[in-house]
């Protein structure tokens, strides 16, 4: 048994502490690891709190599944998979928008208005030079 699992038989025993040491031990990483998935920090915070409590809300047979360093970090790719499932943007397609959009308004139109902007300052900047 590793120090983590020794920690964790600790915490399972009574002694609050143990937890303690294994959230400072692991949570920036599992943290950081989450982020990997998701992109969003504060998700991965929130995520990394649920999957410590996942395994302190009830013992678990960590030694059974290998490490608990290895446990909790599947517990946290599981609620990171599940989230990105779960938030999955749906792509609208035209065909399903409820009114018909204006022809005049196009996605491209504030580009379009910076660019002529840009390429005007350019062309004013060229003649003042000369």
């Amino acid at each position: 048994m590793t120090g983590d699992e020794k920690l964790y038989q600790q915490y399972l025993a009574g002694d609050e502490t143990a937890a303690d040491e294994l959230v400072a031990r692991y949570g920036d990483t599992l943290t950081l690891y989450i982020h990997g998935f998701l992109g969003d920090l504060h998700e991965a915070e929130d995520l990394m709190i649920e999957a410590f409590a996942l395994i302190f809300a009830k013992p678990r047979p960590v030694g059974k599944q290998g490490s608990f360093k290895g446990y909790l970090f599947r517990i946290g790719r599981n609620l990171a998979g599940r989230h990105r499932q779960k938030h999955r943007l749906r792509l609208l397609s035209l065909d399903e928008l409820p009114f018909e959009p204006k022809g005049e308004v196009l996605a491209e139109t504030p580009f379009y208005g910076k660019e002529r902007k840009r390429q005007l300052y350019k062309a004013m900047e060229i003649c003042r030079v000369m």
